[in-house]
């Protein structure tokens, strides 16, 4: 059923669409299930798969799930905003398995403060150019060195940018066009660099989130809940046990994996707000969980996010998969909220 959705959803938007096969609860509880679609974009992003690197657009993709799918491209949402490049264990590990052993990060192959040699690159007369940006959590030992090679008399000429990541020039062919513009002082070395943009792989460019009957819920029962409480497709009782064996032992329903709106919201959101991610919540009347997705709405609106909602009368939990006329409709909704990111 999820592939013929998948297979006529391609077909009719003219889109590839990758679908994700994740672990499932209870042997894998969350966050298992947001880890292996985070994984699967880190896929997307090097793979070398025929069909994605001849037909897909990298520069235009969305994030869409289904039922437990909606709430997990929420999740990958969040991450996905705000992932962190280059957190501080990482850096720590690095140089744990780089340096001398015996030495510390004092050393002054990591600490360039430390160690010597700045009269000699001023006496040969030698430029030295810093690049980075302020969301490298190494900038502020780039801005170290810059001032301590001004002190010593260096010729040093620095580009720190707002905003962007560790390693940002080697993802994104604009940055490492930028960075050669600024660097050719060091003209070899931007040699090197411009032969190396030719090999870039794209990086994916997120557009938005489609949250297609996302599952949901939390410990207060809203009116929908008990409206439906004996749902024929997802009833009281089998929402309750969903979420008692996929979500973290320990923690009740007012989690934020189960409940969106608890503690008024995540706060990465704000960087889906910057990043201008447009997002299309999908639902219908007869589906128990739809106040928790109206509740959502209704923050992300408050919150200055660009949504846009459908909510349906009738129909039940999973119905645009099972019924081919409203599956067609869906198909609508998306291609018309999909087209203006599309345009080029």
């Amino acid at each position: 059923m999820n592939h013929d959705f998948c297979f006529n959803m391609a077909l009719q938007l003219s889109a590839v669409v990758v679908s994700v096969e994740y672990r499932l609860a209870p042997e894998h509880r969350l966050p298992a299930a947001y880890d292996d679609a985070v994984e699967a974009l880190h896929w997307i992003k090097c793979t070398q798969e025929k069909l994605l690197r001849d037909f897909a657009d990298y520069s235009k993709c969305f994030l869409m799930g289904t039922s437990a799918g909606g709430n997990i491209a929420y999740q990958v949402g969040l991450h996905a905003s705000t992932a962190i490049v280059l957190p501080l264990c990482s850096t720590d590990l690095i140089w744990k398995l780089a340096l001398p052993i015996g030495v510390d990060r004092d050393h002054e192959y990591c600490n360039p403060t430390v160690g010597g040699g700045f009269d000699q690159i001023r006496e040969l007369g030698w430029w030295v150019v810093v690049t980075g940006c302020d969301g490298d959590p190494l900038i502020d030992r780039q801005m170290e060195l810059v001032e301590m090679l001004k002190k010593k008399g260096v010729k040093v000429e620095a580009q720190l940018n707002e905003g962007d990541h560790h390693g940002v020039e080697l993802m994104d062919a604009t940055k490492a066009n930028a960075l050669l513009r600024c660097c050719n002082v060091a003209y070899h070395a931007g040699l090197r660099v411009a032969s190396e943009v030719e090999n870039l792989q794209p990086l994916i460019t997120i557009k938005g989130q489609i949250l297609h009957q996302p599952f949901f819920s939390g410990n207060q029962r809203t009116e929908s809940e008990l409206r439906l409480v004996n749902d024929p497709v997802l009833p009281f009782f089998v929402n309750d046990l969903m979420w008692e064996l996929s979500l973290p032992i320990g923690v009740d329903r007012d989690h934020e994996y189960c409940n969106p709106a608890v503690g008024g919201g995540s706060q990465r959101l704000e960087k889906i707000r910057l990043l201008e991610w447009r997002v299309l919540m999908i639902d219908c009347k007869g589906d128990p969980p739809i106040d928790h997705q109206i509740e959502l709405v209704k923050m992300m609106e408050e919150k200055g996010l660009a949504v846009a909602s459908q909510f349906d009368k009738g129909g039940h939990h999973g119905v645009d998969l099972q019924d081919l006329s409203r599956a067609k409709a869906l198909q609508a909704v998306l291609k018309n909220f999909m087209l203006p990111s599309l345009v080029v």
